[in-house]
């Protein structure tokens, strides 16, 4: 009988040591890849609150309002420094690009940091239209219709309030998921 009960306990130890280190190796690779989630919530979180100060220093929306200003001006002719003009000759989306492949692990969050970074991707877009345009009206390549270059610098100018707002909110949800905890245990 002693046997029998030896056998046993041999058994569920050996059991119990499996389970032990299966549930061990699982909250490992789930900590890590909650580590891992919330330093990319952090990257982001700096990369788009760096992207918005860049704006508000270089005072782009001030300048773009200056020039619907001027532009809406029946009376204006329209000269090439009517064409706002942002010089973008770096990649502003560093941190975006090398994790995009990990932007999953933000299930949360995944939808509304694509769609921001796809909206700012979308006003370089613009950006780049209306300084080739600048550049042109400089050279006198082409000549400037005021009503045109007014529809698409007001364009832009919503673009780029979207952008702010959608970044703002996405800034603020990166904040509230680098905030949290773990396990949720301790408060």
């Amino acid at each position: 009988m002693t046997t029998d009960y030896t056998f046993l306990v041999a058994i569920l130890s050996a059991i119990g040591g499996a389970l032990l280190g299966g549930v061990t190796t699982a909250l490992t690779a789930r900590y890590a890849a909650f580590k891992e989630s919330k330093g990319i919530a952090e990257a982001l979180c700096a990369d788009l609150t760096a992207l918005l100060q860049v704006v508000d220093q270089r005072r782009y929306v001030d300048a773009i309002q200056g020039s619907i200003t001027r532009l809406g001006d029946p009376h204006h002719t329209p000269t090439h420094t009517d064409a706002v003009s942002i010089r973008i000759g770096e990649d502003y989306f560093t941190v975006f690009n090398a994790t995009v492949a990990k932007i999953g692990t933000l299930p949360t969050l995944s939808a509304r940091i694509v769609k921001t970074y796809t909206l700012a991707k979308s006003l370089i877009e613009d950006v780049k239209e209306l300084r080739e345009i600048q550049k042109g009206a400089f050279k006198n390549e082409h000549e400037l219709s005021r009503d045109g270059l007014l529809a698409m610098t007001r364009e832009m100018l919503e673009m780029f309030l979207l952008v702010r707002h959608e970044a703002d909110v996405t800034i603020k949800a990166l904040k509230e998921y680098s905030s949290r905890r773990w396990l949720r245990i301790i408060p």
